[in-house]
């Protein structure tokens, strides 16, 4: 039973949250659709630590990678079609900004969730 405020071993299963902010994207219907499900699975990873890759034309790590969940949160309330200022779409250079990122934490396993 996960309790709040208890000591929590480190757990090293990362999950990367990779979230287009092209503007297409984050001026569409679905945009509020798309960061409330992006915040509710920061706020449902218990111990697991997580980061933020936004992308549009180009890929940037938004969030490091971090147990604060409540920071990743306004993280992602902040993005928006002005976050990456390159034009296009280009979610192979943000997956691969994710895999980067895992190697480089050594992430024991991962997920990555693209958005």
């Amino acid at each position: 039973m996960e309790r709040r405020g208890a000591a929590a071993f480190r757990n090293m299963d990362a999950v990367i949250l990779v979230l287009d902010a092209s503007p297409s994207a984050a001026t569409g219907p679905h945009w509020t659709d798309l960061q409330t499900i992006a915040r509710h699975a920061a706020a449902s990873l218990g111990s697991r630590p997580a980061a933020l890759v936004v992308y549009a034309g180009d890929a940037y790590v938004a969030s490091d990678l971090s147990a604060d969940h409540a920071q990743l949160g306004q993280t992602l309330s902040l993005v928006g079609p002005e976050t990456v200022p390159d034009p296009g779409t280009r979610p192979e250079l943000a997956l691969g900004r994710a895999r980067d990122l895992l190697a480089r934490t050594r992430s024991l396993g991962g997920d990555v969730i693209l958005l």
